[in-house]
């Protein structure tokens, strides 16, 4: 088992929640991908599942530790998002780069 310390490690039970078929599940609008890559870059534990994933909506990963980076730097409107009890916490939002001052 790789990481065993995370089998019994308190902080991998909390997280444990957040994997497949638990209370906290992220979601991915393949339509709206642009494979630009920011997930992939953005992930601390350079997980490309959000990046690779391809046909299923949902992309939880036994690798993330719900960071929710992937969320929050994705360049597409809705492409991402976060759901607790089927209820949408927050998505990724298009956000204009602000203008340089002269």
């Amino acid at each position: 088992v790789t990481r065993a310390w995370c089998r019994i490690c308190p902080n991998g039970t909390l997280t444990s929640l957040f994997s497949k078929g638990a209370l906290v599940v992220k979601e991915k609008d393949v339509r709206k991908c642009t494979k630009c890559g920011v997930c992939k870059r953005t992930c601390p534990f350079e997980n490309d599942h959000v990046f690779e994933e391809k046909e299923n909506k949902i992309i939880n990963h036994p690798n993330c530790i719900m960071c929710f980076n992937c969320i929050e730097k994705c360049p597409e409107k809705g492409c991402l998002k976060a759901s607790f009890l089927g209820k949408t916490v927050f998505s990724s939002k298009f956000k204009d780069m602000p203008k340089k001052k002269n």
